[in-house]
């Protein structure tokens, strides 16, 4: 994994709010990081597998997975995919509402050189 999606995501799990993130790539290697204590990294490595997955189906069907969102009952996951399969996740709590930061984030990620 390149150093530029590890600065990434270092940055991306310092921003308040970020519950955890991640980052899946082509090649289907996984790297994630978690803030919380509810969502161990496993739990997150999974997750970002299925939603590669959703992301597969979307892009077969011609829908565009550029950006992103769930809502959940405890917060959000935000996503972002790139054409060659590289895909970033952030989870987030349902208090961060203003979703600001995080668009500049997965913009930042989508605008990295792999």
């Amino acid at each position: 994994m390149s150093e530029a999606l590890h600065m990434w995501l270092q940055q991306a799990s310092a921003k308040p709010g970020v519950l955890a993130c991640g980052v899946r790539c082509a090649d289907r290697s996984i790297i994630a990081r978690s803030n919380h204590e509810k969502l161990p990294i496993l739990r997150i490595q999974q997750a970002l597998r299925e939603l590669a997955e959703a992301v597969h189906a979307l892009q077969h069907n011609h829908l565009a997975t550029e950006r992103l969102r769930w809502k959940f009952e405890a917060g959000k996951v935000c996503c972002s995919a790139k054409p060659d399969g590289t895909m970033a996740a952030l989870v987030v709590s349902k208090e961060t509402e203003d979703l600001t930061e995080c668009e500049a984030l997965l913009a930042d990620f989508l605008n990295l050189e792999l």
